[in-house]
């Protein structure tokens, strides 16, 4: 029985390091950044209508989750979540003309995706594409001001990506990734009156990331990171507003650009 006992916890150990040794998780990634918000409407001959604008530190803050699966030695398949809330400042005009400055509280951006990548590693460096999909909501929030109300921006995305990483020495590396991004059923809704949904014209962009990072073990780095992510929304049809059931006018969404830019800290576990 004692033999028994043995054999058995000896075939447990083995099936566990082999479990191990196949473990497809490459690395799991928990992050915390803060936004610089920057987003301008223009008139269709390109005056300056309004925008929303935040400061980098402490108007607008959140965190990311991230995780990756090896696929085989050069394919890897992964997902991330990130989302962001917190307040911007609102400068532009009543619909009557007047300048208006004010704060828009409970603005929010919540962006997951899914994708694919290829990993080459060099002598000089690590390169890799990824191609992917991604889902992006963003509420504009709304102020105490009587005439105020809020809107909803949200499209879905496909995107392909390539970058590289360098490590600098044993413990820093330094990595570049770009990016360009095409939305689809991209729309908006404006919560005013009955409300107003429009349907966004071509929308596209592109992101920029810099990650410079620290190994801290052999299965853990601290990455601090600076992204610039833009988006272009082309303007919609003009569509009707109705109070009550009663039209009232038509009103449509003007071209936009958004430049945001980030700050933020990753933690990485590495499996492999």
């Amino acid at each position: 029985m004692k033999k028994t006992a043995i054999l058995v916890t000896s075939l447990l150990c083995l099936e566990l390091s082999a479990s191990q040794s196949q473990n497809p998780f490459e690395f799991f990634e928990l992050g915390i950044h803060t936004l610089k918000m920057d987003y301008k409407e223009y008139s269709e001959s390109g005056a300056y209508l309004d925008g929303d604008s935040s400061d980098l530190f402490g108007d607008m803050n959140g965190f990311s989750l991230k995780g990756q699966l090896h696929i085989t030695e050069r394919y890897y398949m992964g997902a991330s979540l990130e989302y962001t809330k917190g307040k911007s400042s609102y400068d532009g005009s009543t619909w009557g003309g007047t300048p208006l400055k004010l704060t828009k509280d409970n603005v929010s951006i919540f962006q997951p995706e899914i994708y694919a990548a290829a990993i080459e590693r060099l002598s000089y460096a690590d390169l890799f594409s990824k191609i992917g999909f991604g889902y992006r909501e963003w509420k504009r929030g709304k102020s105490d001001y009587a005439g105020d109300y809020d809107e909803t921006y949200k499209w879905k995305y496909l995107y392909i990506e390539a970058g590289g990483e360098k490590e600098l020495n044993e413990k820093f590396s330094l990595g570049l990734s770009l990016r360009y991004q095409k939305a689809f059923d991209a729309e908006m809704r404006a919560y005013l009156y009955d409300g107003a949904d429009f349907e966004l014209k071509n929308t596209f962009g592109y992101r920029i990331e810099i990650p410079l990072g620290y190994k801290i073990a052999k299965d853990k780095e601290l990455v601090l990171f600076y992204r610039f992510d833009y988006w272009k929304i082309n303007n919609s049809d003009p569509v009707p507003l109705y109070n009550n059931g009663t039209l009232l006018t038509y009103v449509y969404e003007p071209d936009s650009e958004t430049q945001n830019s980030y700050v933020g800290i990753k933690f990485i576990y590495y499996w492999r």
